[in-house]
């Protein structure tokens, strides 16, 4: 969407099915900001959050764990169980499994909603990885 008089560009990052019900899960957006002056561009830098849902956070100690991240980004069972047992050593609270977990991030049918069983090449499988956190006590 252009609204010229605002300078304002909205496009959804998932137009190709803009309109798909993602359970409640929120769409990742993209924004251009345009105007004439540099002046009137710092009175759009809000509008972005505009796009966003006004809801009030709260209580949010109790959902909001802080704590160490590793990042994953071989994507293959084994090495997210090396990466586990380093968590247990230096005391990490998380494993990033980056982009490709669900399938190929440039693919617009991959969903990140819908676990895939082999995502990319068949080393990854979340079930297993899930079973051998909870043999170590860390949820996953």
């Amino acid at each position: 969407t252009l609204d010229l008089r605002s300078g304002l560009i909205l496009r959804n990052a998932y137009s190709y099915d803009a309109q798909r019900d993602l359970e409640g899960a929120g769409l990742q957006w993209i924004v251009w900001l345009m105007s004439e002056s540099p002046a009137s561009l710092a009175n759009l830098a809000g509008s972005p959050g505009l796009l966003c849902p006004s809801k009030e956070v709260t209580n949010v100690r109790s959902w909001a764990k802080p704590g160490k991240v590793g990042r994953d980004m071989a994507l293959s069972t084994a090495s997210a169980k090396m990466w586990m047992d380093f968590a247990q050593i230096a005391d990490l609270r998380y494993i990033l499994f980056d982009a490709g977990f669900y399938g190929d991030e440039y693919d617009h049918r991959s969903d990140p909603l819908k676990l895939l069983e082999s995502p990319k090449s068949n080393r990854f499988n979340i079930c297993a990885i899930v079973e051998y956190g909870k043999s170590l006590g860390k949820p996953v």
